[in-house]
């Protein structure tokens, strides 16, 4: 086993300076494969809201106009002032 010396003076063996560079690659890896699930989730669930809002408009029925205005009969009417 070889000694390295760091920027700071002090001396490390080769091998825990490998374990320390190994550590940070699968760090860095792990968060940029969170990074990528994260982003292709929100992708996902993006593209899916448009068809999901039209499919609850479609099933949600029509509207009865004519029914509306039958219930609408007979309401009292608000007097605004004019200014």
């Amino acid at each position: 086993m070889a000694a390295s010396s760091s920027r700071w003076g002090a001396s490390y063996p080769m091998s825990i300076l490998g374990e320390n560079k190994m550590r940070q690659t699968v760090i860095a890896t792990a968060v940029l494969l969170a990074i990528i699930v994260a982003l292709f989730g929100a992708t996902v669930i993006t593209a899916d809201a448009p068809r999901k809002a039209a499919q609850a408009a479609a099933t949600s029925g029509s509207i009865d106009v004519m029914q509306m205005m039958r219930d609408t009969k007979g309401l009292s009417v608000e007097q605004f002032d004019a200014i």
